[in-house]
């Protein structure tokens, strides 16, 4: 069932990019464009920084769970924050109630997680957002097509954003790493060759491509060549909401039975998947 590709773009780029013009069209509409009913529930969801596609399918997912549940909780809204904020300043935000919940890996600090947030138990990626693409130069395509194995990448100096989870898989392998406070000034660290390689989910590097050709049109993805570590992600609730922690769970019960859960999630990212699987995809697995 292998969904094999042979060109330079996956062909599941052109959906990723017509899925930020959705989200702008339809997924908005979910949380702003029609007026809620009068007695709804406000729920109000902080993906700041998360790329279109991102927020695409985790605004679907939600909303189906949550789907489930109105007729025993009522009406719901989600309002949605993209303000970019620091990982760091995001969670404290959470902490203090000025959001609802955040769809994020588990926190560093885990004395701090278990006091002010609750973990709502279901990876809603499937893991699929540890499987990182490469956004590299196109003059250094060849160097990399020779790259079998953690150790190849060693001579290479990733870029990362300030206080990434990721930089731990990287340091720990032996591979140098470089980081911006700034997500989009990663791309002209990356052209006038500040480090080697921005690894990026597969889900979101076809639409940070588009936007990083815009002012470095030689930037390009290696093509089938992925690193992969563990990185879970989960919808954070704040501690103060529990009701909403319960409605969640319960609407993630009802969905999973029905097999809503899968279909959301193929819709949205079967041909990643699929390009994953494909014989030709050189899979690079960190520890």
């Amino acid at each position: 069932m292998h969904n094999r590709c042979h060109t330079l773009i996956p062909p599941f780029a052109l959906n990723m990019l017509c899925g930020f013009y959705c989200l702008l069209m339809a997924g908005a509409a979910l949380s702003h464009d029609a007026p809620p009913p009068e007695n709804a529930t406000h729920i109000k969801l902080w993906a700041g920084g998360h790329a279109p596609s991102r927020l695409q399918y985790e605004l679907a997912l939600l909303t189906a769970i949550l789907d489930t549940t109105v007729e025993d909780y009522g009406p719901y809204h989600i309002d949605i924050s993209r303000e970019p904020l620091p990982v760091n300043r995001g969670r404290k935000m959470l902490a203090q109630g000025d959001f609802h919940l955040i769809p994020a890996q588990d926190w560093v600090n885990k004395a701090e997680q278990e006091q002010f947030y609750y973990r709502i138990p279901y990876p809603i990626w499937r893991g699929l957002l540890g499987y990182r693409q490469l956004m590299v130069r196109e003059d250094h395509l060849d160097a990399f097509a020779a790259v079998t194995r953690p150790e190849d990448l060693q001579k290479f100096t990733a870029g990362q954003g300030e206080r990434w989870a990721d930089s731990e898989y990287y340091l720990r392998n032996n591979i140098d790493v470089v980081t911006s406070m700034q997500f989009d000034n990663l791309f002209s660290m990356l052209n006038r060759g500040r480090f080697d390689f921005l690894p990026l989910g597969i889900n979101e590097m076809q639409g940070s491509l588009a936007i990083a050709n815009e002012q470095h049109p030689a930037l390009t993805v290696v093509p089938h060549l992925i690193i992969h570590y563990p990185m879970p992600i989960y919808f954070q609730v704040n501690r103060r909401y529990m009701a909403l922690a319960e409605r969640i769970e319960t609407g993630l019960t009802r969905a999973e039975k029905a097999g809503t859960l899968d279909r959301v999630f193929r819709e949205y990212n079967g041909p990643m998947v699929d390009y994953i699987d494909a014989p030709e995809t050189r899979i690079i697995h960190l520890n």
